[in-house]
């Protein structure tokens, strides 16, 4: 065995160590997205390979109620949960596995293709990038997809540079890079065309190959025929899911243009570098605290790497590294950069980091090899395990918001030890799980629980037994957080308030409780107070268009009338248990009302009525339409014809159809003009 051989496999069994240690643990969450990818592939192989929506082989999944995505690599854990069982570690264990091969692909590319000496040392660079470290340890398919993306590279190389009979192989890791993840489709295209040009009279010096490969690539294009032919605007709905400005009312240019902007923010060096420079995560545990996405000890190697493969442009292996860099913000632009979404770019970064050691190295000629690779094992290996240990030990109490807009920790905690232990002490009891501190909570009993099980387990808050009298008694357990169980104490309602079982967060501070409840005497009585005031409308004045408006709308659940005109999306009302919502603003002053926006929260299916009086009017205006499917908080307009109406009162009425009279409506905006 070379040494270099040798320092490669010791690396990557650091590499594996680095990555199951602790590994259902930390990250400290563990989203719905992740169970979901475990068991979307447990369904798929149950239904004989068939989809949902009657797409066989299925390779489109329906993520949410409004987007559809490819997932390939659900399979890998379909099958990994039939033959090991469910679990946090099992799932995330297959991930690590697919990330290792990715690791060793970029490998055998720098020793194969680049001739380097240093190509072992891509694996212990891989140890330490910091956005590697964490996705590495999750079920994200954006982490297999750069495992793939990985291996794609390679295969094409083999077929560039060794043998044109590799490019069956090359074609295969292709379509699955593209069926791994949304991004990875206009990152494949682009990339595949921009390949084709650049060794076009290689591919045309090999056309009896190419002639050979077209059934194969005709047969995997076949899958993503059939999923444009089954749901033809999905393209559309998945923009409009998450709100991308190309689906926004803003002219061609200004798309182009932030388009533009976007793309280029995909390659700055901020974003990848810098701590918390530029980084637009939506939640700030998607981060390493104190670490740019690649790490600032990378930016030297990078650069130094990037400077060779520009001065050697002629090299066609050069080339492929530099645009293989070059189209992973194309997808991710149409919206926004998310780490997750350009996660690809740690392939093309470990190429230019050893890249970039191997022209350092040739700077220091006295200085023999040997040397020169124990050295840099040592501190590769030390960087490595420092970082390793930062993010274990430390990074769980380096962000101190466990909830929703924080770590969303306590899926673990809760699902997989907490509950079960409740269900088995009681073979009676039900749990009632509160929802307020992670994204679609309810799509986890069905990775952690048998269906026995699950019909044990309901969702609520302990908010809704102070509102509405719900079943309570000794079998009766509700999962709370804080802020949730000092309102179950503080109020009158509740004679008791029983705690059975306490969870934690990192930080020792308590993260949840469960508690059993008893109503005190008298709570009808409160119960129909309630009911009564809460179908009173309130009124308040409010600073509309320059008016003091008089505002008369239904009560609100904790928030302000005002965030409904302050002409920010970013704020909400949400109505306190009724349905339809009503508000109607009464201006001093007349206004010629030329259109009426509003932008409600994600119901499937709503009406909105619309209502506009004038003193010179003997006859309102009365409008009413119902929207299905608008996506993700979709905001409807209605305009009048020019000149507009003269408006003294607005009212607006918003439905939501698929509830009865009881809803929580989310109203983000409404605004005049």
């Amino acid at each position: 065995m070379s040494p270099e051989f040798a320092l490669a496999v010791a690396a990557a069994l650091l590499y594996l160590i680095s990555r199951l240690w602790m590994l259902d643990s930390f990250p400290i969450f563990f989203y719905s997205d992740e169970a979901n990818n475990v068991w979307y592939g447990e369904q798929a192989l149950q239904n004989g390979l068939l989809g949902d929506d009657g797409a066989w082989p299925a390779v489109y999944f329906k993520w949410d109620s409004n987007r559809w995505t490819p997932a390939i690599t659900v399979y890998l854990h379909g099958l990994a949960a039939a033959l090991f069982g469910k679990s946090i570690f099992v799932a995330r264990t297959v991930s690590v596995l697919l990330t290792l091969a990715g690791t060793l692909a970029v490998a055998r590319i720098l020793k194969e293709h680049f001739r380097s000496q240093y190509w072992w040392a891509s694996i212990l660079l891989a140890i330490s990038i910091p956005a590697w470290f964490l996705y590495s340890r999750t079920v994200f398919d954006a982490v297999a997809s750069v495992a793939l993306y990985a291996v794609f590279l390679l295969a094409y190389m083999h077929y560039r540079f060794r043998s044109a009979r590799a490019l069956p192989l090359a074609v295969l890791a292709g379509a699955l890079t593209f069926y791994s993840y949304s991004n990875m489709h206009a990152l494949i295209l682009l990339l595949g065309a921009c390949l084709l040009v650049s060794d076009f009279r290689y591919h045309a010096s090999h056309r009896r190959i190419w002639l050979r490969t077209l059934p194969l690539l005709a047969i995997l294009t076949l899958p993503f025929i059939q999923f444009r032919s089954l749901h033809p605007g999905s393209f559309l709905e998945n923009l409009t899911a998450i709100d991308s400005y190309w689906v926004q009312e803003i002219s061609l240019p200004a798309k182009i243009s932030q388009y533009a902007q976007t793309y280029v923010q995909g390659l700055n060096p901020f974003f990848w570098f810098v701590p918390k420079a530029q980084q637009t995560s939506i939640l700030p545990n998607q981060n390493l605290a104190g670490a740019g996405h690649l790490g600032i000890l990378m930016l030297p190697l990078i650069s130094a790497g990037l400077y060779s493969s520009l001065r050697s442009l002629r090299s066609p292996a050069h080339r492929i590294v530099l645009l293989s860099m070059l189209v992973v913000p194309v997808g991710a632009a149409l919206d926004s950069i998310e780490i997750t979404r350009v996660l690809a770019m740690v392939v093309p970064a470990l190429i230019l980091g050893v890249l970039g050691i191997e022209w350092l190295a040739a700077r220091l000629p006295t200085v023999p090899y040997g040397v020169q690779a124990t050295v840099l094992a040592i501190a590769l290996t030390a960087w490595g395990l420092t970082l390793t240990r930062g993010a274990l030990v430390d990074g769980p109490t380096s962000y101190l918001d466990y909830g929703l807009e924080g770590a969303q920790f306590g899926a673990k905690q809760v699902f997989q030890e907490t509950i079960p232990r409740l269900l088995a002490e009681d073979p009676e009891a039900v749990v009632v799980m509160t929802t307020t501190w992670a994204n679609n909570t309810d799509e986890y009993p069905r990775f952690f629980f048998s269906k026995e099980d699950q019909a044990r387990v309901g969702f609520g808050n302990a908010h809704d037994y102070l509102v509405t009298r719900l079943p309570v008694g000794p079998h009766v357990i509700i999962g709370m957080t804080p802020p949730e169980y000092r309102d179950a104490v503080a109020s009158p309602l509740l004679a008791r308030v029983e705690v059975v079982s306490m969870i934690y967060a990192p930080n020792a501070e308590p993260a949840f409780y469960f508690a059993r409840f008893e109503y005190a005497e008298g709570a009808d009585e409160n119960f129909r107070q309630q009911d009564r005031l809460r179908l009173q409308p309130v009124e308040s004045i409010v600073q509309i268009l320059g008016q003091s408006a008089s505002v008369s709308y239904s009560r609100l659940n904790d928030t302000d009338i005002n965030l409904l005109f302050d002409g920010l999306k970013e704020t909400v009302v949400r109505g306190d248990r009724v349905n339809p919502f009503h508000v109607t603003v009464n201006f001093p002053q007349p206004i010629v009302l030329q259109e009426v926006s509003l932008t409600v929260g994600s119901i499937q299916d709503f009406t909105v009525g619309l209502m506009v009086s004038s003193p010179a009017s003997p006859e309102p205006v009365s409008i009413s339409k119902r929207f299905t499917n608008q996506g993700l908080d979709p905001t409807v307009t209605f305009q009048f014809p020019a000149p507009g109406v003269i408006a003294s009162t607005i009212a607006v009425e918003i439905t939501d159809n698929t509830v009865g009279p009881e809803a929580m409506i989310h109203v983000w905006e409404v605004s005049f003009r």
